[in-house]
């Protein structure tokens, strides 16, 4: 990935122009350019050493396309089509008459969408290209002039309406997108910055070591968790999760239990278990969910360390619903989302 990429760029900065304050052609040193043939090869003689030679001898130095051995290359995509032969060990197996890049050839393969209508210009808008294409997502982003709205524009890996939804609150929010890093566990990638995922990666590590049907839960129900970058907190949106930061930093053991709070949202919702509840519709739905979960993290963190002391939370909330009327067996539910874990652990990891 990392040498396509930086063929990619050195396309790019043909197509586009180098940054005014980095000489990066010979027509800035030894030659008149007057065309769009001259800058081309002024551009890939500076790459190989040549500016005291003539653009494309390229006979004395090392070379990186084929218009330097022996293609006659007349146009900034004979260049660009010389220069992925080269890389392709092609240069006598075709002629610049046969393109060998994604650019302008509908038929050749490609993996980026910004060779299919994109207008990129940045490392992450190339980045956010590749990730898009890989997903289908060519057209769901902005195209050529568009207006930059979300982060799933500048290299963010969105593949679910909580990446879309917090991609945009960030833009709206003036707050910095960042690349964020990513690591899988499971079917869950972890997305976030390094100090996120080796939060995470503790907390899930010791339910791992403790309760491996639990740490199942997690990694075999949950598609993503992402890391914040700010607030609300923690909530779960489909099958992903959001943890803010203040969250993320309470340590391995209080961290398993919101992330495994969390996980029983998103196990719930992928049973339709929530149906049940309608947590979303009504004040006591809404109660009655967080109960739930509230009582799963409780027996999870206890079965993982028998001597820890309980949450007096919990048992607070539960009085405070059945006082003003409320009844539900939150225990029952709990138990068979444990039964749920222990059906994924039998998935595999």
């Amino acid at each position: 990935m990392k040498l396509k990429f930086a063929a990619i760029m050195i396309i790019v900065l043909c197509l586009y122009g180098a940054a005014s304050a980095q000489v990066d052609n010979c027509c800035h040193v030894d030659r008149q350019c007057h065309s769009e043939k001259d800058w081309t090869n002024g551009y890939f003689a500076f790459q190989n050493g040549q500016c005291a030679a003539p653009a494309q001898t390229g006979a004395s130095g090392q070379i990186d396309n084929c218009c330097f051995a022996g293609w006659q290359c007349d146009s900034e995509k004979d260049w660009i089509d010389g220069f992925w032969a080269y890389h392709n060990g092609q240069c006598g197996a075709q002629t610049a008459s046969q393109p060998m890049s994604p650019v302008g050839n509908e038929t050749s393969a490609i993996d980026n969408c910004c060779f299919a209508g994109w207008l990129c210009r940045t490392d992450l808008e190339w980045i956010n290209g590749y990730h898009a294409y890989q997903h289908n997502q060519c057209g769901q982003a902005t195209p050529a002039g568009g207006i930059i709205n979300s982060c799933c524009q500048l290299g963010w890996n969105c593949t679910n309406g909580l990446d879309r939804w917090l991609g945009e609150k960030v833009i709206r929010e003036g707050v910095e997108c960042g690349m964020p890093v990513q690591v899988a566990y499971g079917r869950t990638v972890l997305d976030g910055s390094e100090t996120f995922i080796r939060q995470v990666s503790a907390a899930l590590e010791y339910l791992s070591s403790r309760v491996p049907h639990w740490y199942a839960y997690i990694v075999n129900g949950v598609s993503k968790i992402r890391g914040g970058p700010f607030g609300p907190g923690t909530f779960a949106l489909a099958d992903a999760v959001n943890i803010a930061p203040t969250h993320a930093s309470e340590g391995a053991v209080v961290l398993a239990g919101t992330l495994l709070h969390e996980a029983c949202h998103v196990n719930r919702h992928n049973d339709g278990s929530d149906r049940t509840t309608g947590p979303y519709l009504t004040m006591e739905g809404f109660s009655i969910e967080e109960n739930i979960c509230e009582t799963l993290r409780e027996g999870a963190l206890t079965e993982a360390n028998p001597s820890r002391p309980p949450n007096p939370w919990l048992a607070d909330a539960i009085a405070f619903f059945r006082s003003h009327g409320g009844q539900y067996d939150f225990q029952a539910a709990a138990n068979g989302q444990r039964d749920r874990a222990f059906w994924l652990l039998s998935q595999g990891i």
